[in-house]
């Protein structure tokens, strides 16, 4: 069930990382000018009564009963780790990353109408300690931000045929007329 619940947040997400392009530039985040994310700290929210008909290219319309809100997802900054000191007083200009250094972030064109959620591996204090007051499609309620789990990037998304039929596996699905 909790597999269930994380998709439908990233489906959330993916609303808030495509109309956040630019969440790096204005505040949030460290202001680094790094790539735009999504950073998705579990939370144990409220379970909403709510049923739906949820179409999506890979599927047909399908049932689906909403379960507990699982996930918060907040844009943020990302910038990968180097090893740059300062010129003058020879600190290290990240020192969050303790001289680690990372390859260049790829810079993603066309349509990013997708997320690819990667999980987070580090040493981080996995609490926030942040209570918070959430309004979505499903109402409003309160909850104790947990630990960042995941790192969501935006994506593009190319349908390959299958290597052995040669068949085409997501072919788009016109949505449900209301």
């Amino acid at each position: 069930m909790l597999r269930r619940n994380v998709w439908g947040a990233m489906l959330v997400a993916l609303g808030v990382l495509a109309t956040t392009p630019l969440a790096h530039a204005g505040g949030g985040g460290a202001g680094l000018g790094g790539v735009a994310f999504l950073q998705c700290w579990l939370i144990d929210g409220t379970n909403p009564p709510h049923e739906l008909s949820v179409n999506d290219q890979f599927t047909n319309a399908q049932f689906a009963r909403v379960g507990k809100a699982r996930l918060l997802c907040t844009p943020a900054d990302g910038v990968a780790c180097t090893d740059e000191r300062d010129p003058v007083t020879n600190e290290l200009l990240m020192p969050e990353c303790k001289g680690r250094v990372s390859p260049t972030l790829q810079v993603v064109e066309g349509d990013v109408s997708h997320l690819t959620c990667y999980e987070r591996h580090d040493g981080f204090d996995n609490r926030s300690l942040a209570t918070v007051k959430l309004t979505d499609p499903f109402g409003e309620q309160t909850v104790r931000v947990g630990g960042p789990r995941w790192i969501c990037a935006g994506s593009t998304k190319e349908c390959l045929p299958d290597p052995k039929t040669g068949e085409t596996r997501c072919p788009v699905i016109n949505p449900p007329t209301p």
